[in-house]
């Protein structure tokens, strides 16, 4: 579209998003612009020793150029020219640390909290997320909003931001059937579809 293409989406079910709504939200990127904002940075030589270390024999060095000579690139698109955002995660280690290359955080990639409302009456189309991934009566909460409830007893910073948070789901529920606050792969499908 941004290139003046007509798009179709064509989705198998009354919902869109598909399993990327049903994710974790999280891409992988090497050497992506965003690790600067956590301190870190990527060389080439490192995903690729990295990247061999852990598929091995069955690597396709074809698929490993593309993916490194392109994947930045196609992160930054995303981020300049759509609703499509990121987070650096760090900590959020490489699978195989141990092995060279590997990095304790910056490549991994965390979607960024989305307000559903934008979406306006497409967002009861949004696929709903896995119920583990929900808390108690269905609002979602990413790792970080968590570390806030559950010390909500022992820090006022973190008992208003639980507040806040919980007002926010119980507002949402009388106008909606569930809550318009979505994280990880909710938020990256809402985001996309925006």
């Amino acid at each position: 579209a941004k290139r003046g293409l007509r798009v179709l989406l064509v989705e198998k079910t009354e919902y869109f998003g598909g399993i990327t709504a049903l994710s974790g939200g999280g891409c992988w990127i090497p050497e992506n612009h965003l690790m600067k904002q956590v301190g870190l940075s990527d060389t080439r030589k490192a995903a690729e020793s990295y990247i061999q270390g852990v598929v091995g024999n069955y690597l396709r060095a074809d698929i490993l150029e593309a993916f490194l000579d392109n994947g930045p690139d196609m992160l930054r698109f995303m981020v300049e020219n759509t609703e499509v955002k990121f987070n650096p995660r760090t900590p959020a280690p490489d699978y195989y640390t141990e092995l060279e290359g590997g990095m304790i955080g910056g490549r991994s990639l965390g979607s960024v909290v989305y307000d559903g409302r934008k979406l306006g009456p497409w967002f009861k189309k949004l696929r709903p997320p896995l119920e583990p991934f929900n808390a108690p009566m269905g609002l979602m909460m990413g790792p970080l909003e968590l570390m806030h409830v559950t010390a909500a007893g022992k820090s006022l910073k973190s008992a208003w931001f639980s507040a806040k948070l919980f007002g926010g789901y119980v507002r949402d529920r009388f106008s909606q059937k569930r809550g318009t606050r979505v994280t990880m792969g909710n938020a990256l499908a809402a985001r996309l579809l925006r």
